[in-house]
C-alpha cells in the first residue's frame, strides 16, 4: 500500500503544541503567498504556513474531495474508511482535544466524516 498511517505526535512538555489541518477545494498552490505566489490573497494561510509544516509534493488518491479526505485522515484507501482509524480517533486516544469546522458538504455527517472529532461544527457553505 502506498500510504502510510497518520503519526499522531505525543507532547512532552506542559505547553501543548496544536495541529491545524486545512483541506480546501480547487486550490491552486501555484497562487498561495508561502509556495511563491506574488499577489497577497492568501495571508492567513501564508501565516499558518510560517509555523508550520506545508506539504509541497502531496498527491491524491482521488480527484474528488470525499475520497480524498477520508485517505488523508486515516492514511488508508477511501474503500476502507468505515474500518480505519482516523486521525481524529487517534488523536483523541492519545489525549489531544480535537474540533473540525466544517462547510463542504461532502465532509458533513451523512458522509461518516464527523466520526473520532470532539466538536464537529458544520455549516454548508461558510463564509470564509
Amino acid at each position: 500500500m502506498h500510504l502510510g498511517a497518520p503519526a499522531v505526535f505525543t507532547p512532552s512538555d506542559a505547553r501543548p503544541r496544536r495541529i491545524v489541518l486545512v483541506f480546501v477545494d480547487t486550490l491552486r498552490a501555484d497562487h498561495l503567498g508561502f509556495m511563491g505566489y506574488d499577489r497577497p490573497i492568501s495571508p492567513t494561510l501564508d501565516r499558518l504556513a510560517r509555523g508550520g509544516t506545508a506539504f509541497t509534493e502531496a498527491h491524491t488518491v482521488a480527484p474528488w474531495t470525499l475520497p480524498s479526505a477520508r485517505a488523508a485522515l486515516t492514511g488508508q484507501e477511501p474503500e476502507l474508511w468505515s474500518t480505519a482509524e482516523t486521525l481524529a480517533e487517534r488523536l483523541g486516544a492519545a489525549g489531544w482535544r480535537t474540533d473540525a469546522i466544517v462547510s463542504n458538504a461532502f465532509l458533513s455527517q451523512p458522509f461518516d466524516v464527523h466520526r473520532g472529532w470532539d466538536t464537529f461544527d458544520f455549516e454548508h457553505l461558510r463564509p470564509g
